[in-house]
């Protein structure tokens, strides 16, 4: 089969969906996958041009993958922890948070290589909420330590960034949703209260 003509041939890149059809009617993204499937069997001239092209990989899906997590690997280096807000964009426009979100909830779809690569990150957890609860209580207990109570102001944040304050007042107002462990694991501590309204600050 002929190539597409030049100006549909420099327009490939890795993101173009198997749906997609250009203005002309041409089914460039069927096109784009039966040329990827055929790569063992394309002239070498072909396969050349192919390559010569910005933005051209063989396997979209892995190339994809690399770039997200990359750009993961350097948040986790900036900020210390994994914990990537959902609508997190890099600063050359990457949507980093839905990116991490869809891994953690296609985490049954991911090969062993890739589960492996996500657990290495320093802070990494595919359950958030319980990798959220669990920093949260360490950061208490070290406020308690240092301040000798656990009335932490709603606008306190640590010296790494965590908004302890908000996840005080979180953990308060859900009392009625969180698991008995959770419940128990807080009222441990001596100087715990659920209503802060009603206990005098000392």
């Amino acid at each position: 089969r002929k190539f597409p003509v030049t100006t549909i041939f420099k327009c490939l890149i890795s993101s173009i969906s198997e749906k997609y059809v250009n203005d002309e009617g041409f089914k460039l993204g069927q096109w784009l996958k039966v040329v990827r499937l055929s790569k063992d069997k394309l002239p070498k001239s072909r396969k050349e041009r192919l390559e010569s092209l910005q933005g051209w990989v063989w396997q979209p899906l892995k190339e994809r993958f690399e770039i997200g997590f990359n750009y993961l690997k350097q948040f986790v280096e900036q900020e210390g922890h994994a914990r990537v807000p959902m609508e997190y964009i890099t600063p050359d426009g990457f949507k980093l948070g839905s990116w991490v979100a869809k891994r953690r909830l296609r985490k049954k779809d991911l090969s062993a290589e890739k589960l492996r690569a996500f657990e290495q990150l320093s802070g990494w957890s595919w359950n958030l909420l319980g990798s959220f609860f669990d920093d949260g209580y360490n950061q208490l207990e070290y406020f308690i330590h240092k301040n000798k109570h656990a009335l932490v102001p709603h606008n306190y944040i640590t010296h790494d960034g965590f908004k302890l304050g908000v996840w005080v007042a979180g953990v308060r107002r859900r009392k009625g949703t969180l698991s008995k462990d959770k419940i128990m694991k807080l009222e441990k501590i001596e100087t715990w209260v659920w209503s802060v309204l009603r206990t005098p600050v000392q």
